[in-house]
């Protein structure tokens, strides 16, 4: 795991990118003094779940890469992205999501690239691995489609 504070005194970061470094676990103190931090990047890690909390102070976030980890519960991964309202771009491309339980429908998935408008206006594309077809829907700003 990494250590709690090892970027406390990097206030300033815009972009961090941690992908590649088979990280297991992430401290809840994590991003703690990153308030302007923009991009994130912890894809191809061996992340199973989202510490509560971890984005409570990185309120400026537009991109969020999470793609193969082993995430598997878009419950509360959904409910830890919340505080995100700039997030734009999520990408969950190659995690174990058998099912993203956005608050309008269940969509079946193996990959995920997700973009928010501010939160209450999604944008999600689900690859269906087979390439057997197009999976579309809409809900109030929602649009949700495979290709």
């Amino acid at each position: 795991m990494l250590d709690a504070d090892i970027f406390a005194k990097l206030t300033k970061l815009n972009f961090l990118n941690l992908s590649r470094n088979e990280i297991q676990e992430l401290p809840v103190n994590l991003l703690a003094n990153q308030r302007t931090l923009l991009i994130l990047d912890l894809s191809h890690n061996l992340l199973t779940y989202l510490t509560p909390q971890l984005f409570d102070q990185t309120p400026l976030l537009w991109q969020l890469k999470l793609g193969a980890n082993h995430l598997r519960d878009t419950i509360n991964l959904l409910e830890y992205l919340k505080p995100l309202s700039c997030l734009y771009r999520l990408d969950l491309s190659g995690n174990q999501l058998p099912v993203i339980g956005i608050w309008f429908a269940p969509v079946p998935c193996n990959y995920v690239c997700a973009y928010f408008h501010n939160i209450s206006r999604w944008h999600i594309c689900v690859r269906d691995p087979n390439h057997s077809g197009k999976f579309e829907t809409t809900c109030g700003h929602s649009k949700v489609s495979t290709y």
